[in-house]
């Protein structure tokens, strides 16, 4: 059996903010196994911080598309950018 799903493995950093948004991590089924994702808030907060040194449109466009989702919580997600220091680029706030 071939699978063609694409995973992205990330090393766990030690800053307060990445020990948090591990803590917050998600569990989900893929293939009938246990799987840890991200949370929404945190994938945002990780594209932010992606494009701090590069204005991806790609990257961008995924911060807006996330932040359509209802159940956001979107003070989590503006105590970090004010906390990390981040430039939005208009996209949040």
């Amino acid at each position: 059996m071939r699978c063609r799903d694409k995973a992205d493995f990330i090393v766990l950093k030690t800053t307060a903010y990445h020990r948090t948004a591990f803590s917050r991590r998600q569990v989900m089924e893929f293939l009938e196994m246990p799987v840890y994702t991200v949370s929404p808030e945190d994938l945002i907060l990780a594209k932010l911080l992606w494009i701090q040194g590069y204005q991806s449109a790609i990257q961008m466009q995924d911060i807006r598309n996330l932040l359509e989702l209802p159940t956001l919580d979107k003070v989590y997600i503006v105590e970090w950018i004010k906390e990390l220091k981040l430039t939005t680029f208009d996209l949040v706030l």
